[in-house]
């Protein structure tokens, strides 16, 4: 065993043992032995999806064995990965989903290194007095207050920028210039959120997590969805961020009792906004049901790729798509679901999958 994956094992058992809302450790140790008897398999997922903590009385409903993480991942990608480009790429996939219909934010451009590329031509971006210069145009050119700014192959909201004219006249604007100018970046409108969402947390544009798969037989269906919230006044919800997230009912779109961190962030269970105060149980997602037919369509579109978490932003007008996502967090999809070996959708598509699997050796 790699000396890395040795310290990564006693860094996850260390945040578990100094966890004070975990089992005794003979429980833990008891459901790990289990698990494994049970499925022959390890459970290598266990603490991740907070199973070792007290309120975790079903143990034995999630998939987080190994070789099922294997399947899952690797299955699904079979024969498949050049799809994976469209969803890892923010410039093709708006390329490949603008022909869809689907409501998708406004694309104002994109750079590779010092030059930006739009419908209006090419424009240099040698220094950050031409990039402030290119930043107003776009604003005005859009009559928003801001503009948005993501890395081209981004993962998790990382190195995001939100910039408006009071940033711009702002000592930053060299420093974001020189780390946008040296990769690739793409460029939108800002989006105005649905007040009411904005009303929980109105700093960053909250999105759903809408999970679709796609059956043998070409028939689509909503796994699960949950929704993610920004949090302590950043303006990019993502879990690397310690982005808080919440069950949404498939049924009536009503937020769960809580929400919580991923346990990497110190999984902390939040009834309240922790920012704000508001309660997040009772709320109605507006424009629920409009998002999951908008997630439904966006699987269709990418056909055949058959597991992926939709992010959908909800306006006044309807919901709006993001991107996708083909690793789309698991754990948080699963924690909020309860467990995905009671989903009757995923255990079927998941048995469906692995028979198929079986069946092509």
């Amino acid at each position: 065993m790699k000396k890395e994956r040795i310290k990564e094992i006693l860094t996850e058992i260390k945040k578990v043992v100094s966890d004070k809302q975990r089992k005794s450790i003979i429980k833990i140790l008891y459901e790990l032995f289990s698990y494994f008897i049970i499925n022959k398999d390890l459970p290598k997922y266990y603490s991740k999806h907070m199973l070792h903590r007290k309120d975790a009385k079903n143990y034995l409903d999630y998939y987080i064995g190994k070789k099922e993480f294997y399947n899952i991942r690797h299955l699904v990608m079979d024969g498949e990965r050049e799809l994976i480009t469209i969803l890892e790429n923010k410039v093709l996939f708006h390329c490949h989903f603008k022909k869809s219909k689907l409501r998708l934010p406004t694309h104002l451009g994109y750079n590779l290194g010092k030059t930006f590329f739009s419908e209006e031509g090419n424009r240099s971006i040698h220094n950050y007095d031409s990039f402030s210069c290119l930043m107003r145009d776009l604003i005005l050119k859009t009559g928003t207050s801001s503009i948005f700014i993501k890395p081209i192959a981004g993962r998790r909201g990382e190195d995001c920028f939100k910039i408006d004219n009071d940033l711009l006249n702002s000592d930053r604007v060299e420093e974001i210039y020189n780390k946008i100018s040296s990769k690739k970046y793409l460029f939108q409108e800002t989006i105005i959120q649905h007040p009411l969402i904005s009303g929980i947390y109105p700093y960053s544009v909250n999105s759903l997590r809408i999970h679709t798969c796609i059956y043998m037989d070409g028939k689509i269906d909503v796994i699960s969805m949950f929704m993610k919230f920004g949090y302590n006044r950043d303006y990019v919800e993502s879990g690397s961020k310690g982005t808080i997230y919440i069950s949404v009912d498939m049924n009536t779109g009503s937020l769960g009792p809580f929400a919580r961190k991923n346990f990497d962030w110190g999984g902390d269970i939040f009834i309240h906004h922790p920012d704000n105060g508001v309660k997040f149980s009772g709320f109605i997602v507006p424009h629920f049901e409009a998002a999951k037919d908008m997630a439904k369509a966006a699987a269709a579109f990418l056909l055949p790729y058959r597991l992926v978490g939709w992010d959908i932003a909800i306006t006044e007008e309807g919901p709006i798509l993001l991107e996708g996502n083909h690793d789309f967090g698991f754990w948080g999809a699963q924690i909020s679901d309860g467990g995905y070996k009671k989903n009757k959708i995923f255990k079927a598509f998941y048995e469906e999958l692995v028979n198929s699997s079986e069946g092509s050796i």
